[in-house]
């Protein structure tokens, strides 16, 4: 599976945003007419990763919109999630919503959001995310010497690299 090319961005079309969140990170997909224009994503800090499944969607929301600020700023945005609580926690006043959430709430006022937020059961994120390439890469480079291999798991063990790798998930490579 190949991610599609980005489109260009027309400012006469109406726009739409995919986003998602995971125990790790935040990812978004800026859209029009089905076609991605934009992809952003980002680790998340020590303290949101304690967050809540709701906050940590609530976060990938702000995060987009406000990653996506030159396009999003006054217009009309659609945002689509999979997680269907946050709509009836969009529909609340602000007073009513837990304290984190209020915050994220008043980041999102300055936005033209339809607060009837879509729960996408395909998210075009989801399927064309690295995460879900990966175990496919890995199968492709099978044929790398153990020397190779030893290498990549030395590389990850001492923590060189920017996401966390679990130990189930490094046994292939053990030397």
């Amino acid at each position: 599976m190949s991610a599609p090319v980005l489109a260009n961005y027309k400012s006469t079309e109406a726009l739409e945003i995919q986003c998602d969140s995971s125990q790790s990170g935040l990812g978004a997909a800026l859209m029009q007419n089905g076609h991605p224009i934009a992809y952003a994503s980002r680790a998340l800090r020590e303290t949101e990763s304690c967050y809540e499944q709701i906050e940590k969607e609530m976060l990938a929301i702000v995060f987009s919109v406000e990653k996506f600020n030159d396009y999003t700023f006054g217009r009309k945005i659609i945002v689509h999630t999979d997680h269907s609580p946050l709509k009836s926690i969009a529909k609340k006043p602000l007073h009513r919503a837990p304290k984190r959430l209020q915050g994220m709430m008043i980041r999102l006022q300055k936005y033209n959001l339809d607060t009837d937020m879509s729960v996408a059961t395909e998210c075009f994120w989801r399927t064309h995310s690295p995460e879900r390439t990966f175990p496919r890469v890995c199968n492709l480079s099978q044929n790398l010497k153990p020397s190779k291999w030893r290498a990549i798991y030395q590389y990850l063990k001492q923590g060189c690299c920017r996401f966390s790798v679990r130990q189930r998930r490094m046994t292939p490579f053990k030397p």
